[in-house]
């Protein structure tokens, strides 16, 4: 089983040019994309990709529960 990973901070663009920010993207188990962040500038989603791959560390499981 893998775990959940954090992408790297990068310019990323909508497919239907939805958006187009700097961001991330969080890997679920899967290895598939579960999430993209985004942010009005680089430094900020640097922080942001800090701050969720710091609460991963150490992380047994992860569910996801939508509403």
């Amino acid at each position: 089983m893998r775990s959940w990973s954090v992408g790297e901070v990068q310019w990323l663009r909508g497919r239907g040019g939805e958006f187009s920010e700097w961001g991330f993207v969080l890997y679920g188990e899967s290895g598939k994309p579960c999430v993209t962040f985004l942010y009005s500038h680089g430094l900020d989603a640097e922080a942001g990709r800090d701050q969720v791959q710091a609460a991963l560390a150490g992380v047994v499981s992860v569910k996801l529960v939508l509403p």
